[in-house]
Formats: C-alpha cells, structure tokens, sequence
C-alpha cells in the first residue's frame, strides 16, 4: 500500500454517499425527480438544451462559447464531486450508468441513482473512471449537438473541477495536504487520460501561511459577463494580470488574517 493510500483510509467514515455528498457541498443532497424541474442523464438531448436555452436567456451579452462551457460545467461538478467522494470518504465506488442529476433554474442540484450504484471488485477506482468517462462522454455528445465545445476544452474543464475538489478534500486532513492532492490527482489523471501536469501553486500570504490555488487550465468565460471577471489564475490573463489578480488575493488572505487576530 502507498504511503498516502494508507492516510485516505481516514478519510472514510461509515456514513452514506447520500449524507457525505450533502455535507461536502448543499446543492449535492440526493433528491428525487419530483422536486425538481427536469432531470438529466446522458442521453436527455431536450433537458439538457432547457439547460443550455437558461445560460443563453438570462446572459445573453456573454455569448455561446460561455453559454456552452457554463451548461458543461453544470452537467460535470456533481459527477466528478461524488466520485471522488464515494471513493474516498463513502467507500462506495460508484457506477454511474443509472445516474440522473436534477435541474432547476439553469443549476443542477441533487441526483439520484435508477439502479445499483456501488462497485466492488479489486479494481474499483478503475471502473469508476471507466463509468465516469462513460458518463462525460454522454453528456459532451448530447452538448455538441446543441452548440459547438471542444473535446480538448470540455476534457480541461473537468480536469480544473478534479482538481479542486480533490485539494478542497485534502485540506480536511492533518497531514501534508498538497502532498496528498497531487497524488490523488496523478492517479486519477492518469485513469481519466487527463494532462497530468501539476495543477497548484503556492501562494505565500505571510511567513508563516501558505495558500494553494489551483491554477486553471481552461477559462470558465466568467469574464465575459456584464457581472463577470477573471478567475484569479485564469489562463485569458496577460502576465501582468495574473500578478495583479494574485497581488489581490493575496492581500485579501493577509486582510483576513489580520481581522481573525483582533476578533
């Protein structure tokens, strides 16, 4: 067993996927189809064009590159979220081939399984990446027949979602955290045939804080919003505006630190 394999068994607790899923983040509480609007699974070629129509309604200035990358990443989070999860913290590696995710007002929120969902043979985190790319590969063949998105662009996308769910789950432990998210993100890459390449960098707040952020592969077209801007490590960035966006983080962590001391 790997050093950092042994350290992921304490993340796993005997609580459900369900549970676990719902604490991580409030929108991921499995819920069944009646509360929502419509649900989506692979091949729901119309409910994922009422999902597509909501981004190009209600931001019509920003244009159908965003209108496409945003209903991408709304169709991928919950994915690449609970595998991650069920394979860390659940024990319930899961097979998504019966998976259906719940929409409503242009956000997904919620899903639920419409048959058995839990992998167990010794390969198990192979089969998952096997279910999942099964999955994506769904989801971007329906997409790309409502509007044109790249598969190189759709593949980083989620490789950007991966990482930062895999550091968000890192820092839940009391070890070397960055350690154990590249690990767990080589490993993964490596099944999902993603760019394996180090996904974080290294901000020092202070002399004695350090903040890791993942450094984007793929731009989000937040910025192209009327209420938009740029991810702090946006790759549509200039150099020049990379380092002021890191400038601004990094006086907004010191502010913070600051205020904590004297509360």
């Amino acid at each position: 067993m790997q050093p950092f394999e042994h350290v992921l068994t304490h993340l796993q607790t005997t609580q459900s996927l369900a549970s676990l899923s719902a604490q991580f983040h409030a929108n991921l509480a499995s819920s069944p189809s009646t509360l929502s609007t419509c649900s989506i699974n692979a091949n729901s070629l119309d409910n994922i064009s009422l999902l597509y129509d909501f981004w190009k309604t209600n931001s019509p200035e920003a244009g159908s590159q965003y209108w496409a990358v945003r209903t991408w990443t709304m169709l991928t989070w919950q994915p690449v979220c609970l595998a991650l999860i069920g394979a860390y913290a659940s024990n319930e590696h899961i097979n998504f081939d019966g998976f259906q995710q719940h929409q409503n007002a242009g956000i997904t929120s919620g899903y639920q399984f419409l048959q058995s969902h839990v992998i167990r043979p010794k390969n198990s985190a192979n089969e998952v990446c096997k279910s999942l790319n099964r999955l994506l590969a769904g989801y971007l063949n329906s997409l790309q027949k409502i509007v044109p998105l790249q598969e190189s662009i759709a593949h980083r996308l989620v490789r950007d979602q991966l990482a930062k769910f895999i550091l968000q789950m890192s820092e839940l432990m009391p070890v070397d955290h960055i350690g154990l998210a590249r690990y767990v993100f080589q490993k993964w890459s490596e099944q999902l045939s993603f760019n394996d390449k180090d996904p974080y960098l290294a901000i020092d707040i202070n002399t004695e804080t350090t903040k890791w952020l993942l450094k984007r592969s793929a731009c989000c077209q937040h910025f192209k919003r009327h209420d938009g801007g740029y991810c702090v490590t946006c790759p549509k960035q200039n150099k020049q505006q990379k380092n002021a966006a890191l400038e601004r983080y990094k006086q907004k962590q010191l502010q913070q630190i600051i205020g904590s001391k004297h509360a």
